[in-house]
């Protein structure tokens, strides 16, 4: 049973921890002014918000798996809700990308990285982790899985 939560919850948690945005931010933060205090403060943060969202799933999917239960229903609805908004979010940033020939900007979180305080980065890492929609339906599915 163990290893199949395992199984289940692994592929999900890989494409989390192999996000670009925390190895840029693990290279940005501690190259900054406070990098010793601001780069363990956004680990944190990065974990609370991961954790804040598969905390909600579980309380929301806890019993999912009876195919009477409300739960049921919503995770149904759930899932192709989360495809949906991927889907147009998706097709949002494809649109949106620079032409060729033109320059990319970089985000304004990127630019804000060096010199930040204790608060910002630990929020910083629990809103890159927890309000971005891939991450967020990632974590949700691995929590949904483990359920």
């Amino acid at each position: 049973m163990l290893l199949q939560a395992i199984g289940a919850v692994l592929p999900a948690a890989l494409a989390v921890a192999l996000s670009p945005f925390p190895v840029i931010a693990v290279v940005l933060i501690p190259a900054g002014r406070h990098g010793r205090r601001d780069g363990p403060l956004f680990a944190a943060g990065w974990v609370a918000g991961l954790a804040a969202v598969a905390m909600l799933v579980v309380w929301v999917f806890g019993g999912a798996d009876d195919p009477d239960s409300p739960s049921s229903a919503i995770a149904d609805w759930g899932r192709v809700t989360a495809g949906a908004g991927l889907v147009v979010l998706g097709v949002r940033k494809w649109r949106a990308r620079p032409r060729a020939g033109e320059e990319a900007a970089p985000p304004r979180w990127m630019a804000s990285l060096d010199d930040t305080s204790a608060a910002r980065s630990s929020g910083l890492g629990a809103l890159l982790s927890g309000a971005d929609p891939k991450k967020f339906a990632l974590t949700a599915a691995a929590a949904a899985a483990a359920v």
